[in-house]
């Protein structure tokens, strides 16, 4: 659920369900610490709070458009080396912070980096750890550094080459 605050509009609403106790405390945790954060290579998260098994969260629209939708517009599903660049390191940057906060991301793809005016931005650092299984780390560990570097080194693949490093199952693979 994505809603306009009615008193606000420059402010996104988000709802989504909570999991249930003790992992439940954990993701209010987790939202919490991530409005403390400030970087220009991270999207802002305004406030959160929960209301009964629902989690809400407080932003400003994102900016721009996900590197997933940049890949699906280029030419052979690929970005020029110098826009990469150009984006990446503020995404690192932001990716860094995060994690010296104590936060890790545990979803990250194309679609949770955000392109806007050369620089990327990580999005969605406060939902519920869901690992995606596009762009999980083969150790199986969704919620950690090294999977959210395994997962970045991915995407970063993908946006230069034009397509995944490997593809298949994880029993084929």
């Amino acid at each position: 659920f994505e809603g306009r605050d009615l008193e606000d509009a420059s402010r996104v609403i988000r709802r989504y369900p909570l999991s249930v106790e003790p992992r439940r405390r954990f993701h209010l945790v987790r939202a919490l610490s991530a409005c403390a954060l400030s970087h220009r290579g991270l999207c802002a998260l305004e406030a959160a709070f929960e209301e009964g098994a629902w989690g809400f969260a407080v932003h400003a629209p994102y900016e721009g458009q996900t590197l997933a939708a940049l890949l699906e517009r280029a030419a052979g599903r690929r970005l020029a080396c110098e826009t990469v660049l150009l984006g990446v390191r503020s995404l690192c940057e932001g990716l860094d912070a995060a994690h010296a906060a104590g936060l890790t991301h545990g979803r990250l793809s194309a679609r949770q980096i955000m392109a806007h005016e050369g620089a990327w931005r990580l999005a969605g650092l406060w939902l519920p750890g869901l690992a995606s299984s596009e762009a999980s780390a083969p150790e199986g560990v969704a919620e950690s550094r090294e999977a959210d570097l395994y997962a970045l080194g991915l995407c970063l693949y993908e946006a230069l080459a034009g397509e995944r490093p490997f593809s298949g199952t994880d029993a084929e693979l």
